[in-house]
């Protein structure tokens, strides 16, 4: 373990921090979590990267930890990039903005310098490798290193979407001891963040007395522990709705790009579909940090410090990129700001043309706007759907082979006959079939706490088997952050999304449960059998 503070330490850092993202070898390529596992040589030297950088001194401005307390606690200024005058006592003091069209440009910025001190890290390591070919191999690699995205829909590890590297206690990795190469074993840095030390200062008790990042605690004592195996199940058991929804978002040609990359409730003009990125991205936040008791990534606030996250968010930024490819002439619409963060207050007219800060461009002092980033190679890298040349039709198709569905849409034909499947899987269907889900639209601090919108077709039961029941057909999660409201009375900000509903009914057809003849039937079953509750993470029930 002293090796990895050692190369942390000997990194020259500036006072002022310019986001530049990663650099060397022009535009490198974000790869998959696991398709980077199974590069050797580029899964040691991130492996090694990552645990050097949780294990810089948490006063330094490019460590682990402050790069993670830009995005919520504890709040103030980051490199002196100072705030505004809150204009209400429960305004977001994190630099982070949600339910706001700034969403994905913003995070686009903050990945990248992630990725920029990551690689710093990584060349630290390779450098650190004696002169010769097995140096030579882990220099190219940390040169071509970028943040890796964990795709969430993908089941290909074992059968589950949740990495099993997520959850092993430590990993194995060749590192340089006394100038001499040996393999080692060291705590794994994708499990968790320990604190050194925690400063106690998150504004809520049991964050502050907690010495790791948590997933799904098992309570709110200060030695509690996760509960891996839960936040995995709940992943498994809606992955097939995540990528039901990323392909709708993703392909509907309806949206334009302030519809799709936030939340924020758009009334008449979302049309009739409002699902977007950000309550997608919402579900994985809490399903992972916990809907009994919330472990880190269900906070906003402390989100950040969990290393799922910066994977969590580079997959997000990839949905970005793919939409934009898909929807080239769609951009950044002016938009009035329902919440404040530490760096505009509630009823700034978002343009895309403002400064996003923190993130300086230059050590002149310039940031970096949205209309600067749009490109997201001006910070090198792109993605394995996106090489140099790539054409709206080639990212369809790629978007198509991965989350399309094809053998298996989740449209309802009109009629219970077979439609043929070069029908079925035809642009030009619309008056063949049907395809059902639950808009929704929620007050994001009605609870003052983060919470999930469950859907059933008959029974609910207790909470404690939602997750799994036969009878949940999905759930939309709504994140905040409890440190937020410190300060007095929530406003009332609503947000939407979507649950889908056609496989749900699907598999009641295939089962006979749901006699079918025609569209009536259904619309019969659902009106008997469809509810819905609310269960807050601190696994209250609301009465619906």
């Amino acid at each position: 373990m002293h090796l990895f503070i050692a190369l942390s330490t000997i990194i020259a850092y500036s006072s002022a921090v310019v986001t530049t993202g990663a650099s060397g070898n022009g535009v490198g390529v974000r790869l998959e979590i696991r398709t980077l596992q199974q590069d050797p040589a580029s899964w040691n030297i991130y492996l090694l990267a990552l645990s050097s950088m949780q294990n810089v001194s948490q006063s330094d401005l490019e460590s682990y930890y402050q790069i993670a307390r830009i995005h919520g606690y504890p709040s103030g200024a980051y490199d002196g990039v100072t705030g505004v005058t809150p204009s209400s006592p429960s305004q977001y003091e994190g630099y982070c903005p949600h339910r706001s069209v700034y969403f994905g440009t913003w995070h686009r910025c903050y990945v990248a310098l992630f990725e920029q001190i990551l690689q710093q890290h990584a060349l630290q390591a390779a450098n650190s490798f004696p002169a010769g070919a097995e140096k030579d191999k882990y220099v190219d690699a940390a040169t071509n290193l970028r943040s890796a995205y964990w795709d969430w829909t993908n089941s290909s590890d074992g059968g589950t979407a949740f990495p099993t590297v997520f959850t092993d206690a430590t990993v194995e990795v060749t590192t340089v001891q006394a100038n001499k190469i040996v393999n080692v074993t060291m705590p794994n840095p994708l499990l968790l963040y320990r604190f050194h030390p925690n400063p106690g200062k998150f504004d809520e008790s049991y964050y502050d007395q907690w010495a790791t990042t948590l997933r799904s605690p098992t309570n709110y004592n200060a030695n509690t522990q996760s509960q891996e195996s839960v936040s995995r199940s709940t992943i498994d058991e809606y992955r097939t709705s995540q990528r039901d929804r990323l392909y709708k978002v993703l392909t509907n040609n309806t949206a334009s790009y302030n519809v799709f990359g936030n939340e924020l409730w758009c009334g008449d003009s979302c049309g009739a579909d409002r699902d977007n990125i950000e309550s997608i991205h919402d579900n994985i936040h809490v399903w992972v940090g916990g809907q009994n008791v919330p472990g880190h990534m269900t906070d906003l606030g402390v989100a950040a410090y969990d290393a799922t996250f910066w994977l969590h968010h580079t997959m997000i930024d990839r949905a970005f990129s793919l939409w934009q490819a898909l929807h080239p002439d769609e951009w950044f619409e002016p938009q009035t700001q329902q919440v404040g963060t530490f760096w505009y207050n509630p009823g700034t007219v978002a343009r895309s043309t403002d400064e996003l800060k923190p993130f300086k461009k230059d050590s002149t002092g310039d940031f970096w706007t949205s209309d600067d980033v749009r490109d997201w190679t001006v910070f090198n890298y792109r993605y394995p759907e996106l090489p140099q040349g790539y054409t709206t039709a080639s990212v369809r198709a790629a978007v198509d082979k991965e989350y399309g569905s094809a053998d298996d849409p989740p449209a309802i034909a009109a009629s219970p006959v077979q439609l043929p499947s070069r029908i079925r899987r035809s642009a030009n269907t619309a008056a063949q079939s049907y395809e059902y889900f639950i808009n929704v639209r929620a007050n994001t601090y009605a609870l003052r706490e983060s919470y999930s919108i469950y859907a059933f077709l008959g029974e609910a039961g207790p909470p404690s088997t939602w997750i799994t029941s036969g009878n949940t057909v999905g759930t939309q999660a709504v994140t905040m952050s409890r440190m937020a409201l410190k300060g007095g009375a929530p406003p009332s900000v609503m947000v939407s999304g979507v649950i889908p509903l056609s496989r749900a009914i699907k598999r009641r057809i295939a089962s006979g449960e749901l006699k079918y003849s025609t569209i009536d039937d259904i619309n019969g079953y659902l009106k008997k059998n469809l509810s819905w509750k609310v269960l807050a993470v601190s696994f209250s029930v609301l009465s619906t």
